[in-house]
């Protein structure tokens, strides 16, 4: 679908009332292709859109805005302690996690009432509580925006970091990203309660499982942030400070109470 002078009022949160002079909507990745191959769709202002959730429009956007409609899940492959589904990138991101919590299948819990659509969530490494979401990728499916090639990016070619990934670096613009598939483990599920104030959280909700977690995740995200529904605002985009081993360890004498969270590679 094509539309001229589109309002985008609806489609960022905090409900900037602006137009864009053209807003393209796909129903599918074989109609995503077939668009980029035409070449020139992105020649000039382009703009991806998700769920508005990570943007603050100024004024009218003189480009093309394109979104991905599909939000599709499929059950891939199952084993006896994981199975590997797909998602279509227009699917909203928390609507995966309660689907997930349903069907008992753990990984994701921890980053229940994030906002925005599951095609956006890899391109930051979305987190929350303790998790990633490059834990559980296990593959990027994408389109090309100058030629409409399909690729499939293994998740150690996204080259995943604290809140980054090659999407946001050499291939930032250069694709759209269509589904993602995701690798979720099948009970026994190993529950995450260590980071901030969660474990206080999850006690007197009975014995901690996926539904009391995402429960927990969503009161304490309810109870610091306002309802984008409401009040307009792009939720919570803090990133944290990197430190070395030896940074840390020098802070840590000085401030022996401060939070933190080991990357790996000898940073903090």
């Amino acid at each position: 679908m094509i539309k001229y002078n589109y309002p985008l009022k609806k489609y960022n949160t905090f409900g900037i009332d602006v137009r864009t002079k053209k807003f393209i909507s796909l129903e599918n990745e074989k109609q995503a292709a077939e668009l980029f191959k035409k070449g020139k769709v992105c020649s000039g202002n382009c703009l991806i859109l998700g769920g508005g959730s990570n943007i603050l429009f100024t004024g009218d956007y003189d480009g093309t805005v394109i979104q991905a409609l599909f939000n599709d899940i499929e059950i891939l492959e199952i084993s006896t302690d994981s199975a590997i589904i797909t998602v279509g990138a227009g699917l909203e991101w928390d609507r995966l996690v309660e689907w997930a919590v349903k069907n008992n299948l753990g990984g994701l819990e921890n980053l229940s009432g994030i906002p925005g659509h599951t095609g956006a969530a890899p391109i930051q490494n979305i987190g929350a509580y303790g998790t990633e979401v490059s834990e559980m990728i296990n593959a990027v499916h994408a389109v090309s925006l100058e030629n409409g090639d399909r690729r499939v990016f293994a998740a150690e070619e996204c080259r995943f970091g604290y809140r980054d990934s090659i999407f946001k670096n050499e291939m930032k613009g250069k694709y759209l990203i269509t589904r993602l598939e995701f690798r979720l483990s099948r009970p026994p599920h190993r529950i995450k309660l260590s980071y901030g104030n969660l474990e206080q959280e999850i006690k007197g909700r009975g014995q901690p499982t996926l539904a009391t977690v995402r429960d927990a995740v969503i009161k304490i995200r309810n109870d610091k942030l306002p309802d984008p529904s409401l009040t307009g605002n792009a939720g919570s985009f803090f990133k944290n400070p990197v430190l070395n081993t030896d940074q840390y360890t020098e802070l840590k004498e000085k401030f022996s109470d401060i939070p933190s969270w080991e990357l790996g590679n000898g940073h903090v």
